[in-house]
């Protein structure tokens, strides 16, 4: 079976059904990062300390100290996720903005809505990733799948969500991610079924990703089940 990986949660309430609401605070905060030199020095140099420990937990860094090099390079990636980004190759990577601009069918209401949380929980998981590897010295670069059709893949892959790039820029990891299941346990069940076992020969997928609050429950559940 493909490694298990584990992927940072959300804050639900990011999601709830007010397409006004979500994106007037996009907008909000789009308004924060307008490129003004000087107002971003000045915001850098006001942050409190616990704006490395708050982003230190959320990414899952030990060590908080190792982010006050690169808060400008923190504001950048926050900003990518809000509003995007064109990369060399001319590939625009879907943002939070974006998608707060989406519809959701009336006819499909419940299942649209997750599969609209799916797409923003990975955009918001790549940022932490690249934020924790630029922290941690590593030279990888995570993008979702669905931004990079230049290294051959098609909108809505069916096997990879995500993929981790070295330093040279060659995939080293392709990641499918799954928002499914109760708990960890029930997350496993759904993961070994018949739907889901294209993932699970290695041949297409490196690692899986589950909601880390999930990550504990489903390595349990997996060595019982070993057992």
């Amino acid at each position: 079976m493909s490694t298990l990986d584990s992927l940072g949660t959300l804050d639900s309430s990011a999601f709830l059904p007010d397409k006004q609401s979500i994106t007037g605070a996009l907008s909000g905060l789009h308004d924060s990062f307008k490129p003004d030199t000087a107002a971003t020095k000045s915001v850098l140099d006001g942050l409190p300390s616990s704006f490395d420990d708050g982003i230190a937990l959320s990414i899952g860094l030990d060590n908080p100290a190792l982010l006050s090099p690169l808060h400008s390079e923190i504001l950048d990636l926050v900003k990518q996720t809000l509003d995007g980004t064109i990369d060399s190759n001319g590939n625009t990577a879907l943002s939070l903005t974006e998608l707060s601009n989406w519809n959701l069918n009336p006819q499909d209401y419940l299942r649209n809505l997750k599969q609209q949380a799916g797409y923003a929980a990975e955009v918001v998981s790549t940022m932490k990733e690249n934020i924790l590897a630029k922290a941690e010295g590593t030279g990888i670069t995570t993008c979702r799948a669905d931004d990079r059709p230049d290294l051959g893949f098609r909108r809505n892959d069916q096997y990879v969500d995500k993929i981790r790039l070295n330093e040279a820029g060659e995939i080293i990891e392709r990641i499918q991610t799954k928002f499914f299941g109760k708990d960890g346990a029930d997350w496993v069940s759904k993961m070994m079924g018949q739907k889901c076992e294209k993932y699970l020969d290695g041949t297409h997928v490196d690692k899986l990703e589950c909601p880390r609050d999930y990550f504990d429950g489903a390595k349990a559940e997996i060595s019982k089940r070993l057992e």
